[in-house]
């Protein structure tokens, strides 16, 4: 299921969007995952959850992972993301945006185990 929210008295304009997610040289090379709408029907927990997440976002430079809603992040989880899928794409950012306190520090604490 694809959820859409618009906001429609913006000024941000459609070449804005794509601008930031794929310049002309380069092609997509970002991504943005809404964690919340990842997880509708709780926190992230399981390896399983991530391995879904990951699909195909090895073709991108850069992944945004915006956790704003997400209250706690099973170990699971974030060991496959942050620590399996990094050291196998060293190459790739991975940006952890609105994040609480507890899952920054299980972030931290899979990256160093």
């Amino acid at each position: 299921m694809v959820v859409m929210r618009l906001e429609n008295d913006t000024i941000t304009t459609s070449k804005d969007v794509f601008d930031s997610f794929a310049p002309l040289e380069e092609g997509f090379i970002k991504t943005l995952i809404p964690m919340r709408e990842v997880c509708p029907l709780g926190n992230p927990v399981a390896r399983s959850q991530a391995r879904r997440v990951l699909k195909r976002l090895d073709e991108f430079q850069e992944v945004i992972f915006d956790f704003n809603g997400i209250e706690f992040m099973g170990q699971g989880f974030a060991d496959e993301i942050f620590r399996v899928f990094q050291n196998a794409h060293p190459d790739i950012v991975l940006r952890p945006i609105n994040a609480n306190e507890a899952v920054l520090g299980m972030i931290q604490h899979v990256i160093r185990a």
